[in-house]
């Protein structure tokens, strides 16, 4: 088949088929035909060599042509894309757009490596109907009849060609194609100057951007702040029209067109597997893959080009970022290095994004789920106490005393506190009195005011705001919030400090709260029971509690005897014991020998009905025959133990409390909970005894000095 050939103005034919031809076409040889071209060389070479900008680039062009020829316009085309396409570098005159062409376009390559200049007769090639590449048609389209071009080299790379566009299609002379010949290499070596200025500029553009935006970015915790920094760095950077960022889920199927705005499935894969940002025409895509109702949306709304890349986080790919533009353009080849190194911050900043996502939707489902426990549930131990008003042992005169002040007063919203020693069972008259009472439905809440930590205690009350305090990393709801519209027990009201004391006293004057770091009133209606082993009179008496607080909740008193005074209940009570902790122990254990609760009538149990419970539990456990025949029972202290306490000699009742817990302590040998320990011995709960003993500072190298 015969190729087709461009004609040339000197008559000889170009093969757009092959570069052979050229290459054995003579080689014009540059001649100066007069002196003048010698200094006319000089003075181009010269000025060229002292070009920094394009913008001199075409005034020094213009000023040194216009002596040699008439032209229309002339423009540079440069190599791009590690030499596979080509665009306009330069132009002169015309403000034509150029996108970039393939180098393998059938006219480009003869032109680039001919070693002549070469001139092409548009007129000629149009009526020959010869194949020409759409840029020179479209010349030949606005007037232009002649093309001369000129190959540059620099250094014998290939920098890119000069196009000189003229309307009047005689050829050139001789003289004249020479002069552009050696003129070629001082123009080669100011555009491949240029080119290496704008690409050393264009990386420390980049690095500057580069650099601003990871300062924008890096202490961003959520989606929404991610994509409001990210649009408006990116926006400035592309000057794009929207940016738009998409997370994928770690486990996804095919169905993935819902987390792109290029919704193709075919599409995002492309754009999952490229290693290189790709940019699509959004008019082009949905001719290929009919877009979803997103994606006509698009186009309606004038968005025309895309460039999108993967985000990939270590080995997993986690998102896309598309950015959206009116005009493909906008989107070049040369953007890729910058966008690459975008997407790799972004990846990394999403997937930090996502895991503090998932650990703060985790945290909202704890606190939800804590909430929920401490207004609903409100502790399992209270669902499992043994101390259940259906449960309360003992028919003693002392008991049927206070079974009548309970049934007078449960029913009313009267503040009830209960006196006694520890261990005497205030807490199970408390839940008696909500039980009989009309706020039965709800939970009580109880309060161990003794055990709480000093610092703690009013945020344990009262609740607390988020940030009020160092450590309060969220909103607490206090017991009172929780025991609205219920009732709380709190238990050795004596143990709580002054400034405690004073809001407490409030609660029950005006049944309002304040949380701590907050500055808004809560009404709250609560029922108190109160319970002490204190004597509060003389707590009262020695500035300890406050007297208008005593008054508050000594409004309906009830006292509950020691287990020593009430001894006709320590045969009911230790058999219900036996019983309880022999079911739960899995035992048969069926009664108590004679001789065993004759040994108990005898004990004073100083740690009253705890103790007994305490005693019976382990008795239990020991126990191997269907009776229990024998009970291991502290030994009783002689009154000769006592402290010898100098009474002329005038002491505080601290530091007289002080020596007789170190005694004491001492005669526990160390031992503070526990059936023989101190704790019971002082008819106190061993939280309580350690709460002393820590006001005291009593440590436990006092105990030790004391025994030596």
């Amino acid at each position: 088949m015969k190729e087709k050939a461009i004609s040339l103005t000197d008559g000889s034919e170009l093969s757009i088929a092959s570069e052979s031809h050229i290459r054995k076409r003579e080689v014009l040889k540059i001649q100066l035909p007069k002196e003048v071209s010698a200094s006319f060389l000089l003075r181009f070479s010269q000025d060229m060599a002292a070009v920094q900008s394009k913008r001199e680039f075409v005034a020094t062009m213009h000023s040194y042509l216009k002596q040699l020829l008439s032209y229309e316009d002339f423009l540079v085309c440069t190599l791009i894309d590690g030499n596979t396409r080509h665009r306009t570098f330069f132009y002169s005159v015309s403000a034509e757009s150029n996108e970039g062409y393939p180098v393998e376009d059938g006219f480009f390559p003869i032109v680039l490596r001919a070693q002549q200049i070469l001139q092409f007769d548009l007129e000629e090639i149009h009526q020959t109907r010869q194949i020409v590449p759409s840029y020179i048609k479209n010349k030949y389209q606005k007037g232009i009849n002649l093309i001369v071009t000129v190959p540059l080299r620099a250094r014998k790379e290939e920098v890119g060609v000069l196009f000189l566009l003229c309307k009047d299609n005689n050829k050139l002379d001789p003289s004249i194609l020479n002069l552009l010949q050696a003129m070629s290499y001082s123009i080669a070596f100011t555009v491949a100057g240029i080119l290496a200025s704008e690409e050393i500029e264009r990386r420390e553009k980049e690095k500057r951007l580069l650099l601003s935006f990871s300062q924008e970015i890096a202490a961003i915790r959520s989606k929404k702040d991610l994509l409001e920094v990210a649009t408006q760095q990116l926006k400035e950077m592309f000057f794009c029209k929207d940016v738009t960022i998409y997370s994928i889920p770690e486990i996804f199927n095919q169905k993935l067109a819902h987390i792109s705005s290029v919704d193709s499935e075919r599409i995002l894969a492309r754009i999952l597997e490229s290693e290189k940002p790709l940019i699509f025409s959004v008019h082009e895509l949905n001719a290929e893959d009919k877009l979803s109702d997103y994606g006509q949306s698009l186009v309606r709304e004038g968005v025309e080009g895309c460039m999108a890349m993967r985000l990939i986080y270590g080995n997993r790919r986690i998102g896309v970022i598309t950015l959206l533009a009116e005009n493909k353009k906008i989107f070049q080849e040369e953007q890729h290095g910058l966008m690459i190194s975008i997407a790799a911050q972004l990846a990394g900043i999403l997937a930090n994004v996502m895991a503090n996502e998932r650990i703060e939707n985790q945290l909202v489902e704890i606190r939800r789920y804590k909430e929920q426990l401490e207004k609903n549930i409100y502790l399992q131990e209270e669902a499992n106490t043994i101390y259940k008003f259906s449960e309360i042992i003992g028919n003693s005169v002392q008991m049927q005393q206070v079974y009548t002040l309970v049934s007078q007063v449960a029913d009313s919203t009267a503040t009830v506190l209960l006196l006694g020693e520890s261990g005497t069972g205030k807490e199970m008259i408390a839940k008696a009195i909500h039980t009989a009472s009309s706020r039965r439905d709800k939970q009580m809440i109880k309060v161990n005011c003794g055990a709480l930590p000093l610092t703690l205690i009013e945020s344990e009350l009262f609740g607390h705001e988020k940030g009020s305090f160092t450590g309060a990393v969220n909103r607490r709801i206090g017991k009172f919030e929780q025991a609205n519209q219920s009732t709380i027990f709190l238990d050795e009201v004596g143990e709580l400090p002054p400034e405690v004391q004073v809001k407490l006293l409030r609660v029950l004057q005006e049944k309002e709260i304040e949380r701590i770091g907050g500055d808004a009133t809560i009404k709250v209606d609560v029922r108190i029971i109160a319970a002490t082993n204190r004597n509060l009179e003389k707590e009262v008496a020695e500035g300890r509690f406050r007297l208008d607080l005593y008054y508050r909740l000594n409004v309906f008193p009830i006292t509950l005897p020691p287990l020593r005074e009430r001894k006709e209940d320590i045969p009911l009570l230790a058999e219900y014991f036996m019983v309880r902790y022999a079911k739960k122990a899995g035992k048969r254990v069926t009664g108590i020998a004679k001789k065993v609760i004759e040994s108990m009538l005898l004990y004073p149990w100083p740690g009253n009905v705890r103790e007994l419970e305490h005693m019976m539990e382990r008795t239990v456990l020991l126990t191997n025959d269907l009776v229990i025949k024998q009970i291991d029972l502290p030994m009783i202290m002689p009154e000769n133990t006592c402290i010898n306490t100098d009474f002329t000699q005038i002491k505080p009742l601290q530091e007289i409390e002080r020596e007789y817990i170190l005694h004491v302590v001492k005669v526990c040998n160390g031992r503070i909970s526990g059936p023989h320990g101190a704790a019971i011995r002082l008819g106190l709960p061993s939280t309580t005894l350690l709460s002393k003993m820590q006001k005291l500072g009593i440590r436990k190298e006092h105990v030790v000095e004391e025994q030596r």
